[in-house]
């Protein structure tokens, strides 16, 4: 075992230094050596996800692979939990991300954790208990203009009426579009569709 930590200690040079492909290989090379090194295993899935994109779905299956196997290991690892719901997250699979949200959350107050929690929420119709946890993401040091923040706030706001939608416009058009990336464009994108249709409807 110590020498697989050694492994991950120097993937972790390696990544700080801005090479994520060569620190992937001292993860992998670590798990090769112990087979259950969650720390390595959480390193590799996220460099993998971060060095080739998490819309290439052979990579995102390898880290989904990854992040599973090291949560049932360790099921307590907050550092596991947060990036496995992250990625459960991102691909809108709220409900399975829940019970790794909920269980990182009564471990730290993280305003990203809240954040993380509050959309899985809302993502599954629990928007009364989705905003609390916005709540608490704001109270923990969380700015408002945050993308998470605003976003599920516009789409909070969509409630069938005309006004609904032109309120639910009003706020993606105060979001800054020039500091959006990946999967926030689109989901943009995607919900001021929504909300153009309500506006139209009524």
């Amino acid at each position: 075992p110590r020498l697989a930590d050694a492994w991950v200690d120097y993937g972790n040079l390696l990544w700080i230094n801005g090479q994520p492909e060569h620190a992937r290989f001292c993860y992998d090379h670590a798990i090769s050596i112990q087979p259950k090194a969650v720390s390595a295993m959480n390193n590799s899935a996220v460099a993998e996800l971060l060095s080739r994109g998490m819309e290439n779905w052979e990579v995102v299956q390898e880290a989904y692979s990854l992040l599973k196997k090291a949560s049932k290991i360790k099921s307590k690892n907050k550092i596991v939990r947060y990036n496995f719901a992250s990625l459960l997250n991102y691909y809108r699979l709220f409900s399975a991300a829940l019970p790794s949200w909920k269980g990182v959350a009564t471990q730290q107050e993280v305003p990203d954790i809240y954040d993380g929690f509050a959309i899985a929420l809302q993502g599954i119709g629990k928007v009364t208990e989705s905003k609390k946890y916005f709540a608490k993401a704001n109270e923990a040091g969380a700015g408002e203009d945050r993308f998470s923040f605003q976003f599920h706030r516009a789409a909070s706001g969509i409630d069938g009426s005309q006004l609904g939608g032109a309120n639910c416009l009003k706020v993606l058009g105060d979001l800054n579009k020039d500091r959006l990336r990946g999967f926030e464009v689109s989901s943009v994108r995607s919900l001021e569709r929504t909300c153009s249709k309500w506006k139209e409807i009524n």
